[in-house]
C-alpha cells in the first residue's frame, strides 16, 4: 500500500533465525507530508506501523494483517527531509495462529524512534 509510494525497501535481510533488518527510504516528496504538517513534514504513526506490515508481508510472501498491538511508542518524529532512511529491525515467533513481532525503526544516529509489540496473522 505504502511501498514503491511513500517508501522503498532498499534492503531486507535476515540477520539470524527470526530476526530481519530493513532499510527504507521515505520519499519527502510524497503528499502525505504536504498536509502532516504544512511546513514541517512528519512521518504519521500509522505510516511506521503498516511499514512493518508490509515488511512482514515481503518476509512471509504473503500479506499480514494486525491482531492487536500490546505496546505501541512512538518516541521521536521524523522529518523525512532530516531522516530519509529508517532501519527496522524485527523478530518474528511464529506460533499456532499468529506471528509474535517485535519491531523498532531507527533514526540515522542510530537512536529508537518507534517501538511495537504485536500479533499479525
Amino acid at each position: 500500500m505504502l511501498k514503491d509510494k511513500l517508501y522503498t525497501l532498499n534492503s531486507l535481510e535476515e540477520q539470524e533465525a527470526g530476526v530481519y533488518k530493513a532499510l527504507v527510504l521515505l520519499d519527502a516528496s510524497n503528499p502525505i507530508f504536504t498536509g502532516h504538517f504544512p511546513g514541517q513534514p512528519v512521518l504519521p504513526g500509522v505510516c511506521l506501523l503498516e511499514m512493518v506490515k508490509e515488511i512482514l508481508g515481503q518476509i512471509r510472501r504473503r500479506p499480514c494483517r494486525l491482531i492487536s498491538a500490546a505496546h505501541m511508542k512512538f518516541l521521536k518524529v521524523v522529518d523525512p527531509r532530516a531522516e530519509p532512511a529508517l532501519l527496522f529491525e524485527i523478530a518474528i515467533v511464529e506460533g499456532e495462529t499468529e506471528l509474535k513481532v517485535t519491531a523498532n525503526s531507527y533514526l540515522g544516529d542510530g537512536s529508537v524512534n518507534f517501538k511495537l509489540k504485536a500479533l499479525f496473522a
